[in-house]
């Protein structure tokens, strides 16, 4: 069950918290962090819960059609197209 689910502009104003903070691999603090990590405690404070890999919290939400059908607060994952 999620509890305690803050306003998606929350998401924002807690992800610009960690404007600074250097990228490092396994970081898990505000003062050193990993993309994976960011991606999962910042909705993680604010009452959602996502997995700790990208490549797994790529299975959670809704797939959108188009750029313009997200908001702010909203996670995105592109897809990419590997070189043959």
């Amino acid at each position: 069950m999620i509890k305690n689910l803050q306003p998606k502009n929350k998401l924002v104003k807690t992800s610009l918290l960690y404007l600074i903070s250097p990228e490092t691999k396994g970081g898990r603090i505000p003062f050193e962090i990993d993309r994976d990590s960011f991606t999962q405690i910042v909705p993680k404070i604010n009452g959602y819960n996502l997995l700790r890999k990208a490549d797994k919290q790529t299975t959670q939400g809704l797939a959108m059609s188009f750029v313009e059908e997200n908001e702010a607060g909203d996670l995105a994952f592109l897809k990419t197209l590997m070189a043959p």
